[in-house]
């Protein structure tokens, strides 16, 4: 079922150790190392994610956000960074100690996603930032920047993967998001 949660975790550093983005992968290691095995060969398989993570930086603090799509995600993924014993983030690769200042967890259901998006006046233009890099592979091909169709093809790949109650893509859908979609 689907179920939107944020965990955004705080992580202090040393204004010293130039750290960048690019910890995302040494952060997606430090996840995979706190899941259980099992699910974590479950998600190497599956083709959408049923979860996503970024860092961002401020003053000496690093903020490390998980998000999850389903239940059995919070469940397997956000609920062990949460325990007392994941009290520091440990990167291997840069011999580095991260202690955890502060956890804070949200929810989203399904209903109220549906509320705030469908179903409420939405404004005609919408600000959308990338916090981190967006290339990516699609049918065998670097896409440095995605296109209308494939930021809006993932979404809907996604909601409609994820959501037990509701489909939303129907064969004309892409095709009417680009017509009507201008990125400026």
């Amino acid at each position: 079922m689907m179920a939107l949660t944020r965990a955004q975790i705080v992580l202090q550093t040393d204004s010293e150790k130039r750290l960048n983005s690019s910890i995302g992968s040494l952060m997606q290691g430090v996840l995979m190392q706190h899941i259980d095995p099992d699910y974590g060969e479950i998600l190497h398989r599956s083709e959408l994610k049923p979860y996503s993570q970024y860092v961002s930086f401020g003053e000496s603090k690093i903020l490390w956000t998980v998000q999850t799509l389903t239940e059995e995600a919070e469940k397997q993924i956000i609920t062990p960074l949460l325990t007392g014993e994941f009290s520091s983030v440990y990167l291997e690769h840069k011999d580095l100690e991260l202690p955890i200042l502060s956890r804070t967890v949200t929810h989203l259901t399904e209903e109220t996603l549906m509320q705030r998006t469908f179903f409420a006046e939405c404004p005609r233009r919408i600000h959308v930032r990338f916090a981190t890099p967006c290339s990516f592979k699609s049918q065998g091909n670097y896409q440095i920047f995605p296109t209308i169709r494939l930021i809006f093809q993932s979404l809907v790949n996604k909601y409609d993967a994820m959501s037990v109650r509701n489909t939303i893509f129907y064969p004309e859908l892409l095709e009417n998001l680009e017509q009507h979609t201008v990125i400026t």
